[in-house]
């Protein structure tokens, strides 16, 4: 009896129906704070950089991160990598005033 042929093994980080796996990051933007998993510093914070003073990014973070915390899945590793990287984006734009 012939042995049905197994299809080509597929890598753990894809599947044949839904394609790549998304990182921690792009699935914390896309998860709980509903933006494209590619948004820059500035659309993950909600600001303008070119029209936003240090305090108005800061209170755009504490704003973002009040939605984590609220967020069904806020305590959870996936509400870290959405905080971390709301603080990463806070950190880059506030940076890229000082050089």
């Amino acid at each position: 009896m012939k042995r049905p042929e197994s299809p080509p093994p597929t890598s753990p980080q894809s599947s044949p129906t839904t394609g790549p796996r998304p990182t921690p990051r792009e699935a914390a933007i896309a998860g709980i704070l509903g933006l494209a998993p590619d948004s820059d510093s500035a659309s993950l914070l909600g600001v303008d950089p070119s029209n936003t003073d240090d305090g108005e990014i800061v209170d755009a973070l504490n704003a973002r991160l009040a939605m984590v915390n609220a967020h069904r899945y806020g305590s959870t590793p996936l509400g870290d990598e959405a905080r971390l990287a709301l603080h990463a984006a806070a950190a880059q734009l506030l940076g890229g005033r000082r050089q």
